[in-house]
C-alpha cells in the first residue's frame, strides 16, 4: 500500500513517467486494496466460524481466492504496465 502512495506522488511530479496512469489510479488501487483486505479477512474468520460443516467451511475458503485474485490481478497488470511501457 506504500507502494500505491508513493506512486502516486510520483505520478503527480512526473506525469510524463507513468504514461496513462494518473495519481488518483495509485490512490484509488490503495482504497479498493484496503476493502479487499477486509473482506479476505472476513472469509477466513468465516471459514473458520464453519469449520464443522464442510460445504460451508469450503464455500468461504474457495470464495478468498477470488477476491484475492482481483487486487493481485491489478498489481500485475500496473506492474507490467510501468516495466513494459
Amino acid at each position: 500500500m506504500n507502494r500505491d502512495i508513493v506512486n502516486a506522488q510520483t505520478a503527480f511530479e512526473k506525469a510524463d513517467a507513468f504514461g496513462p496512469f494518473q495519481p488518483w489510479f495509485f490512490l484509488g488501487v490503495a482504497a479498493i486494496e484496503i476493502v479487499m483486505m477486509t473482506a479476505f479477512g472476513f472469509a477466513i474468520i468465516k471459514s473458520i466460524i464453519h469449520r464443522k460443516q464442510l460445504e460451508d467451511h469450503s464455500w468461504w475458503l474457495i470464495s478468498t481466492v477470488f477476491i484475492i485474485m482481483m487486487p493481485a490481478l491489478g498489481r500485475g497488470i500496473q506492474m507490467y504496465m510501468l516495466v513494459c511501457t
